[in-house]
């Protein structure tokens, strides 16, 4: 009889850890709510998006994964960041490896001429240096837009997930009329909206007025030493 009571007993206490350990490790791995406005967040998520015009901008939505031109990008948009456009105008190639490195970890590109249109319109690539050279001369995409904002982020044990609500603007215009179609993503899944203005005006669409159907992205993040590197872009609805 007394034997059976220790074997209850044990068997009781051997439950009692095993419960704890697990509300333990349920607290250590729920995630947290972050600050969307903080350092980290806006530089993480700042980090992956190199340029606001639709033809760069597109690209973290249709390829998966990244294009290289997309990378390199990445690569350039960080040291200009950093340095300032001023004193951007060549970029030694070592550099840019250095960055897409930092944002994305061990990832496989080509070095290429790249389109921009942000704090410069190009850099062209000069081999025989090794340096990115600006080229200038574009002006962007003035037809398609993409309208997004930051929305929420949270803390995993070894992961920041952060959520971006995005919608698609398309700009049929001429002199007199502007034709604007508004998407819930790039993919044009679904109409918001039709407008037509007048091409002279100043109208602007505005995300929040169709957040509730915007498309949302989970943009993750996985720390790697003292940092978190980008892993992937995923479409939630």
């Amino acid at each position: 009889m007394l034997k059976n009571k220790k074997i209850i007993l044990i068997s009781i206490i051997a439950l009692i850890g095993i419960g704890s350990c697990l509300l333990v490790g349920y607290f250590v791995s729920k995630p947290k709510e972050m600050d969307i406005n903080s350092d980290l967040i806006q530089d993480l998520y700042n980090s992956v998006n190199p340029s606001s015009d639709y033809n760069v901008a597109s690209l973290l939505y249709t390829t998966n994964p990244l294009s290289n031109k997309y990378i390199i990008d990445i690569g350039l948009m960080a040291y200009i960041r950093e340095h300032g456009k001023e004193n951007s105008e060549v970029i030694p190639k070592e550099e840019v490896e250095k960055n897409i490195e930092r944002i994305l970890g061990q990832v496989s590109y080509v070095h290429e001429k790249v389109f921009l249109f942000e704090e410069v319109c190009a850099y062209s690539y000069n081999n025989d240096k090794k340096q990115y050279e600006v080229y200038g001369g574009c002006g962007g995409n003035w037809d398609e837009r993409i309208h997004r904002k930051i929305v929420s982020a949270k803390k995993t044990r070894n992961q920041i997930i952060i959520t971006e609500k995005m919608i698609y603007e398309s700009d049929d215009w001429d002199t007199t009329t502007s034709r604007r179609t508004v998407y819930s993503d790039v993919n044009k899944t679904k109409q918001l909206d039709y407008k037509e203005v007048s091409s002279n005006g100043k109208y602007s669409i505005k995300l929040e007025d169709y957040i509730e159907d915007a498309s949302t992205y989970e943009y993750v993040f996985e720390k790697k030493d003292d940092h978190y590197i980008f892993k992937q872009i995923t479409q939630i609805n």
